[in-house]
């Protein structure tokens, strides 16, 4: 009896390890039917978003049109899982390496999806989007740059993003100042705040993906926006001068107080939160932020100011260039069973109902030219797309942009310089470190 109770205790002990080391999603949710007739034999998709609680207006948006898309397809069952997207980073090539792709997964654009487009995990979209001119024309001509490759499209844009220096706007008021311009403005705001005990930028690096968009910022603005595309293709080294210097200015920024103690310890969350709490001057994040701040805001305590980041000396990168990209991006997986219905879904998103639903709701800014009235949208918003009037164009993010191992080292090697590490000895190993992994 003793051996059979060992026994049993051996199998539940493995049961119990099993689900904790497996990775869960951070929301998983297969869509309720209403219509219990056609539960016998359903069409499923599978779907693969990335959220937080920091997206929560968004997670609502794909959860509700979802739903939407399910209720007019009665024979169709649609199964949803939502991870962070630290989690999703590493969930996603785990699932195509195991050919266990879900039919549609949210991808970011440049070197992340190439990687899968490469492996032939991906389907090319061009004959289902060429069948459907209409809906093709409701986007930007140039709204599939990013998501093609060899000539052939494997992605749809659901929203687009930059990155921007959100302020509080009572904070500057309070000390009559206006949003820095130049790196001589910036570099006086912050000492002026930290001699008021104010924190000048909310920061946090634990997620490096944070410090990596501050790098890339810095690097555009000094060294112009092709120069890590360049650098990762091998014309310029990783020492090259204006990659030092915007270390060195991170370096001085540290040096002068403008971040929090410790920022390599202090989460995304806690970084959102820093600012939202108006703890901090000013905090550089994707436009992803304002949804966040439209569902917690006060306009009593905390009016919110944006701009573009400012200029640095002697850099060669205009103001007028943005960070961003198109975003939550949809993918077909190539093992997709239904492909037809899973790009019916991917239309239905990407609809005019649904992006207006995105703009208004969520606070996002959409991915199609989809026509919404000024009056009806958040002030924040607003703003922000009559800031970009002036855009001349977008550089990709950092880490997008790379791609792969070398947008991951690159975003850990910001995080050495944070940990006080120099510049020149930081960016020397990383290029011994990608110049082994390319060697045969």
């Amino acid at each position: 009896m003793r051996t059979i109770y060992a026994i049993l205790s051996v199998l539940l002990l493995a049961v119990i390890i099993t689900f904790v080391m497996t990775d869960p999603p951070f929301w998983s949710q297969k869509t309720e039917r209403t219509d219990q007739s056609t539960e016998l034999n359903p069409k499923k998709l599978k779907v693969l978003f990335w959220g937080s609680p920091i997206d929560n207006p968004a997670m609502e948006f794909f959860q509700r049109a979802c739903q939407d898309f399910e209720q007019e397809n009665a024979s169709l069952e649609i199964e949803i899982d939502f991870y962070s997207v630290e989690q999703y980073k590493k969930k996603l090539p785990i699932l195509m390496a195991a050919n266990q792709a879900p039919d549609i997964f949210m991808t970011w654009c440049g070197a992340f999806l190439e990687q899968f487009v490469a492996s032939g995990r991906v389907m090319p979209l061009d004959d289902l989007i060429a069948s459907a001119p209409s809906w093709r024309a409701s986007f930007p001509d140039n709204a599939f740059d990013l998501l093609t490759y060899n000539g052939k499209t494997y992605g749809v844009p659901t929203s687009k993003v930059v990155a921007v220096l959100f302020y509080n706007r009572q904070i500057f008021e309070q000390f009559s100042l206006a949003p820095p311009t130049t790196q001589n403005e910036l570099m006086s705001a912050i000492e002026i705040f930290r001699s008021n005990q104010i924190t000048p930028m909310a920061f946090g690096n634990k997620e490096p993906w944070v410090g990596g968009m501050l790098a890339g910022q810095l690097i555009q603005r000094l060294g112009g926006r092709h120069l890590l595309q360049d650098i990762n293709a091998g014309r310029h080294p990783w020492t090259h001068a204006a990659v030092i210097k915007a270390a060195d200015v991170i370096q001085q920024l540290v040096s002068l107080g403008a971040f929090p103690e410790r920022p390599n310890m202090i989460d995304y969350q806690s970084t959102i939160d820093m600012f939202q709490d108006g703890q901090a001057a000013m905090m550089l994040m994707g436009s992803w932020y304002i949804q966040y701040f439209l569902e917690r805001s006060d306009a009593s305590t905390f009016q919110l100011g944006m701009a573009p980041f400012p200029a640095l000396a002697g850099g060669v990168g205009s103001v007028d260039e943005w960070m961003g990209q198109t975003d939550m991006n949809l993918a077909i997986s190539a093992q997709c069973k239904d492909k037809q219905t899973a790009f019916e879904l991917v239309q239905w998103i990407t609809s005019a109902l649904y992006q207006k639903h995105l703009i208004m709701k969520a606070g996002l800014l959409p991915a199609t030219n989809v026509q919404v009235d000024a009056a009806s949208l958040p002030k924040e918003t607003l703003a922000l797309q009559q800031r970009l009037q002036d855009m001349r164009s977008l550089f990709i993010f950092p880490d997008i942009g790379l791609g792969g191992v070398a947008g991951q080292e690159f975003n850990l090697s910001i995080q050495k310089l944070f940990a006080g590490h120099k510049s020149i000895e930081t960016f020397e190993q990383l290029q011994t470190k990608l110049s082994h992994l390319e060697e045969p």
